[in-house]
């Protein structure tokens, strides 16, 4: 995970961009299998991971 919160935003970016063409197969009907929540829960955590990056940055600004 990077520590910058914009290039991690960025990475998120395109997790969830994986992570929507996952959701459509190849005769573009929607899909719930198993990597659909897989990759969702990663994205969940990179979203948690890249808040408390920028809350900490930001306490360390408020010093």
């Amino acid at each position: 995970m990077n520590k910058n919160p914009a290039v991690a935003l960025m990475q998120i970016e395109t997790a969830l961009n994986h992570l929507q063409n996952t959701m459509v197969d190849e005769e573009e009907k929607l899909t719930w299998d198993d990597t659909f929540f897989k990759l969702f829960d990663e994205l969940m955590q990179k979203l948690n991971d890249t808040r408390e990056i920028a809350e900490t940055l930001r306490q360390r600004e408020e010093k």
